[in-house]
């Protein structure tokens, strides 16, 4: 277990917004670099999270449509031609030892 270098104490699960704002409270300029990155980090969090229609949404819609598209006769036809052609690889042949 990984001890907090500030508190000597096991580390506790920070979230970012915690971690951000303990390297906002810093002044030392090492840590600029990491605390501009968190920042754009939770601004972004804090976007997808209000955000209304994530973009797996839109997806799954277009998916769905295309589907009822072939209908159901499509996917009997696809049904059919895995029973007979059994497609795949081929079966191992015997040795005749």
């Amino acid at each position: 277990m990984k001890l907090d270098a500030e508190f000597g104490r096991p580390r506790p699960k920070h979230s970012i917004a915690d971690r951000c704002q303990r390297l906002r409270s810093r002044v030392l300029t090492e840590f600029r670099v990491s605390r501009l990155d968190l920042t754009a980090s939770v601004r972004y969090a804090r976007t997808m999270k209000h955000r209304k229609n994530p973009a797996a949404v839109a997806l799954g819609r277009k998916g769905g449509k295309a589907i009822a598209e072939r209908g159901p006769e499509y996917f009997r036809q696809l049904q059919a031609k895995r029973k007979n052609r059994k497609g795949g690889r081929p079966p191992k042949e015997k040795a005749d030892t």
